[in-house]
């Protein structure tokens, strides 16, 4: 799958000479065949059932801007497990990609509140 078809969808205006280089790389590393039987079972499987056995504390990076997970997804998951704390990143699909420092930052600070608790 070309990387100018995915590099809008996954990491769209935050896009850089560097981020599309390592998309490009990593694809390349996957056979066709291997990528098309991810892209099924992205499809296929639901593991929404087993969200509310987690029980420890758990944080939703949710990406503002992706293309590729609707928003009713994260709305599902709040619905199925009230406890989650959803927290908006001005990001894309490959959020840990476009916005790393903000995102460890997010998730330190998810920590470091649950150690209080």
């Amino acid at each position: 799958m070309p990387t100018r078809w995915l590099s809008p969808l996954l990491l769209g205006r935050f896009a850089t000479t560097p981020l599309r280089a390592a998309l490009s790389r990593a694809i390349s590393q996957v056979s066709p065949s291997v990528m098309r039987a991810r892209l099924r079972s992205v499809l296929n499987v639901d593991r929404s059932a087993q969200l509310p056995r987690i029980e420890v504390p758990t944080v939703y990076l949710r990406a503002t801007e992706d293309r590729v997970v609707p928003k009713a997804a994260s709305l599902r998951i709040a619905e199925l497990k009230p406890q989650v704390q959803v927290i908006d990143v001005a990001a894309v699909h490959c959020l840990l990609q476009v916005a790393p420092v903000e995102a460890a930052h997010l998730v330190l600070g998810f920590l470091g509140a649950q150690q209080v608790r």
